[in-house]
C-alpha cells in the first residue's frame, strides 16, 4: 500500500464500515468530506519517511544486490566491492555498529570472493565468516574462508578451520583436490614439506585423473628433492591431460610444469606459446609464476623461462591498455 492514495482510501473506508458505530451522528455524516484531505495530509507527511526507509530483507531485494555483485565479478571490478558493500549497508539500514551481523549467506559469500579476487584478504575473511554464521557447516564456505586466511598467513586459524573440516568430513581432503590444496599449502607455510606430500599423495592415490593435485604433488616432491619420484607424478599428469584431451590455461601451465620437471625443452616452448595465444589474466600468470618459481630454484635453471612468462603478462597488461585508450577515444568522439 504505501503511500497510494487509492489504497489509502479503500482502507480508511473499511475501518470506518467496522467502527462507525462507534462515532456520533456529526462525525457519520462528515467523514467523507474529511476523509481525502485527511488522507492527502498523511502522504504528504509520509512520502520523505517512505523514501528514507531501509529496504526489507526479502528474497527480491537480495537477488536485485546478487545480481549487482555479479556485476562486478563478470567485469573483474573488484576493487569496486568496498563501495559496493558500503551501498548495500546504507540500503539496508546497517550501521557500522551492525556490520558484523549477517543477513544473508549468499550476499556475504559472493562479497567474500569479491574481496578475495581483489586481493584484499582481511576483507575477504570478514565477509566469509559472515556467511559460516549462516552455514557453519558448509564445507565450501569453510574452505573459502581457510585460504582467506592463509592469505593473511593466520595459520592457526586455518588449523582450526581444517579439523572443523574434517569432523564433518573424515575424507575431506582425500576426496576433495581444492579441500587437500589448502591443507597442503597450510602444511607449506608452516614449513612442513613432509606433511604437505603426504596430504597430496593421499589425495592423489583417490583422484589420479586429476592434473590439479598431481601437479602440487610434484612442485612438493621437487622441493623435497626427490626429482624421481616427481617425474613419475608429472609422467602421469601429462598422460592425463592428453586423455582430457582439454587446453585451457590451467591444463597449460600443468603441461609446462610437467614439461620442465621432464626435461622437455620443446614441450616448455610448446606450454608457453599456448598460454601466449590463451591470454591468461594478471591474476592467474601471477598464480602460474608461484608455482613455477620454486621448481626453477630446485632445478638451477636460468630465469628466462620466468621471464617468457611475465612478457606474456606485460603484453596482456599493453593489450589491456589499448582497449582502454581506444574505449576512452569512442566514448569522447561519440
Amino acid at each position: 500500500m504505501g503511500t497510494d492514495e487509492l489504497e489509502i482510501l479503500k482502507l480508511t473506508d473499511e475501518l470506518f464500515e467496522r467502527f462507525s458505530g462507534s462515532f456520533t451522528r456529526d462525525e457519520n455524516k462528515n467523514f467523507g468530506a474529511w476523509q481525502r484531505p485527511a488522507v492527502r495530509a498523511y502522504i504528504e507527511r509520509i512520502e520523505p519517511i517512505m523514501l528514507r526507509l531501509p529496504l526489507t530483507i526479502t528474497e527480491a531485494a537480495v537477488q536485485e544486490w546478487l545480481g549487482r555483485l555479479s556485476e562486478l565479478e563478470i567485469e573483474r571490478r573488484f576493487s569496486e566491492a568496498r563501495v559496493m558493500e558500503n551501498w548495500l549497508d546504507v540500503a539496508f539500514g546497517r550501521d557500522r555498529e551492525d556490520r558484523q551481523r549477517p543477513f544473508d549467506v549468499r550476499v556475504h559469500r559472493r562479497l567474500g570472493e569479491l574481496y578475495a579476487s581483489g586481493g584484499q584478504a582481511a576483507d575477504a575473511a570478514r565477509q566469509l565468516e559472515l556467511a559460516r554464521q549462516l552455514a557453519p557447516r558448509d564445507i565450501f564456505l569453510l574452505r573459502r574462508l581457510g585460504k582467506a586466511y592463509l592469505d593473511l598467513n593466520e595459520t592457526d586459524r586455518v588449523g582450526e578451520i581444517l579439523e572443523d573440516i574434517e569432523k564433518l568430513d573424515s575424507k575431506a581432503f582425500e576426496d576433495n583436490s581444492e579441500n587437500a590444496a589448502l591443507k597442503a599449502r597450510w602444511c607449506e607455510q608452516r614449513g612442513d614439506l613432509n606433511g604437505a606430500r603426504d596430504v597430496l599423495r593421499a589425495a592423489y592415490s583417490r583422484l589420479p585423473t586429476s592434473y590439479y593435485i598431481g601437479d602440487r604433488l610434484g612442485q612438493v616432491l621437487v622441493q623435497l628433492g626427490a626429482l624421481s619420484q616427481a617425474r613419475e607424478v608429472y609422467g602421469q599428469v601429462r598422460r592425463t591431460l592428453l586423455e582430457l584431451r582439454e587446453q585451457n590455461v590451467w591444463t597449460s601451465a600443468t603441461e609446462l610444469s610437467a614439461a620442465l620437471i621432464l626435461e622437455d625443452d620443446r614441450g616448455v616452448g610448446n606450454a608457453l606459446e599456448t598460454l601466449r595465444k590463451l591470454r591468461p589474466s594478471v591474476e592467474e600468470l601471477g598464480s602460474i609464476e608461484r608455482g613455477f618459481k620454486p621448481l626453477l630454484k630446485v632445478l638451477r635453471r636460468d630465469d628466462a623461462i620466468l621471464q617468457k612468462l611475465r612478457d606474456i603478462e606485460n603484453r596482456g597488461a599493453s593489450a589491456a591498455a589499448v582497449q582502454v585508450a581506444a574505449e576512452i577515444v569512442s566514448a569522447v568522439a561519440s
